[in-house]
């Protein structure tokens, strides 16, 4: 509960912070923020028109050469809309940290000197101005938070309508690297903060071995071999603590390749299915053509077959027949000459 109140409490300033520094800024800050998220979306789907229209039978190159300068004109924009993101970010930033610094120079101003000379007071002020950049990129962050969230969303869904199973495939191999990252994530900063009083130690014996300001006090009082002794011990301590989290930090890289490796193998069958999808529907068109060209011709020749008809029941020509197969039709003055037995139908010779 304090932990929930401590970081509405953290929100609450570092909005007031930024809100107070540059204005309306921040909500051009996130409207630019979701538009560069969602052109990478708008480039796949115009991407994929410009590949759907190239393995047709007979694509038409108008409209694939219009999309393809759309496309262009897409990265363009993007990156110009990048940009304008990045300076208004920057502009956010140096106004916010100029606010912090002239908030914390007033509050400083009005306490008294016992307290700004005091080990505690100068401890408090150096934590005070360490949290400067925590104080400004927090929105920075729950903005990068959204926009991850709200890509996520419209990358599955928009996966979703070409192939649910494949999506959720993919959504089974993505949600445990979270995990593992998120987990040993936590570890790891556990780790760190055991770790901490060793490692201040570890750098504090350090500079006072290595530093000219202490040199004086270590050689008169002679503590070169004490203060190497404890930094020897302080040594071994931080290195097995970093080999730790080095150990822990290659766990969760090698868990999230093998997740990796198997979205890349899902993605593989998938392409394969969708090629061979392709394929199918490629020739079912070529068939559904030559159907339509059948139907043509068989139409064209029945109808000649009703005209010949026709002109022989007007007596306008002569239908040959040999044992019941079709010949010809011959205007009723031609002279048929023909040594096999023909049945001859209508008049003429």
């Amino acid at each position: 509960m304090n932990r929930l109140k401590l970081a509405y409490k953290s929100f609450a300033y570092s909005w007031n912070l930024i809100f107070e520094s540059s204005k309306f800024m921040i909500f051009l800050y996130f409207a630019l923020m979701l538009i560069t998220t969602s052109f990478p979306l708008l480039s796949a789907f115009l991407l994929k028109y410009v590949l759907d229209a190239l393995t047709v039978a007979t694509p038409e190159i108008e409209k694939v050469l219009a999309v393809v300068i759309v496309y262009g004109l897409s990265l363009v924009v993007n990156q110009g809309i990048t940009s304008a993101k990045d300076l208004v970010k920057r502009t956010i930033d140096q106004k916010a940290r100029h606010l912090y610094q002239c908030r914390l120079a007033e509050k400083l101003s009005e306490l008294p000197m016992d307290v700004l000379d005091s080990s505690k007071g100068k401890d408090q002020i150096d934590e005070v101005r360490y949290m400067e950049f925590t104080s400004v990129y927090l929105i920075f962050r729950l903005t990068d938070i959204i926009s991850f969230l709200y890509t996520f969303v419209v990358a599955f869904t928009t996966l979703a309508v070409f192939s649910l199973g494949f999506s959720l495939m993919f959504l089974a191999f993505t949600i445990p690297s979270i995990i593992f990252n998120e987990y040993y994530a936590r570890k790891s900063e556990e780790l760190r903060e055991k770790t901490a009083p060793d490692v201040r130690k570890f750098h504090y014996y350090r500079w006072m071995l290595t530093d000219a300001w202490p040199a004086k006090d270590v050689r008169m009082y002679d503590l070169t071999d004490a203060i190497k002794s404890r930094y020897s011990k302080v040594k071994i301590l931080a290195d097995e603590a970093l080999s730790t989290a080095i150990n822990a930090v290659s766990s969760s890289e090698s868990a999230v390749s093998t997740a990796n490796t198997a979205a890349e193998k899902a993605h593989t069958a998938y392409t394969s299915a969708v090629s061979a999808s392709k394929n199918s529907v490629s020739a079912v068109t070529i068939a559904q053509k030559a159907e339509a060209t059948v139907k043509r011709e068989h139409t064209a020749m029945s109808a000649e077959i009703e005209e010949l008809a026709a002109a022989i029941a007007n007596g306008q020509g002569t239908l040959i027949r040999d044992n019941g197969k079709f010949l010809a039709i011959y205007d009723t003055e031609n002279i048929i000459e023909n040594n096999d037995t023909v049945v001859i139908d209508g008049g003429g010779v």
